[in-house]
């Protein structure tokens, strides 16, 4: 899913980012319902406009054009071990 490569690569152009660790945990929570999404007070005040919109579209991941359950498991392996979740 394009929407899902885009924070992908976002969060290894700058891995250190606030930014990309509220952007790995919109996509992961967009990929399944086990994992809470960031607070919206750190979406609020951490993103930029483009990332806040990649953020709008996790949200509404489903309306995506190419939206893939394989493709969000592929992300959920890579986002894990980023935001260190070892479960679910």
């Amino acid at each position: 899913m394009q929407i899902l490569n885009e924070v992908i690569a976002q969060i290894e152009r700058h891995p250190h980012g606030k930014s990309s660790r509220i952007l790995a945990q919109a996509a992961l929570s967009a990929c399944s319902d086990a994992f809470p999404g960031p607070p919206l007070i750190k979406v609020a005040t951490a993103l930029d406009r483009e990332n806040y919109h990649r953020y709008c579209r996790l949200a509404w991941i489903a309306y995506e054009p190419d939206f893939s359950n394989p493709d969000q498991d592929r992300a959920m392996r890579i986002l894990k071990p980023y935001l260190g979740v070892t479960t679910a």
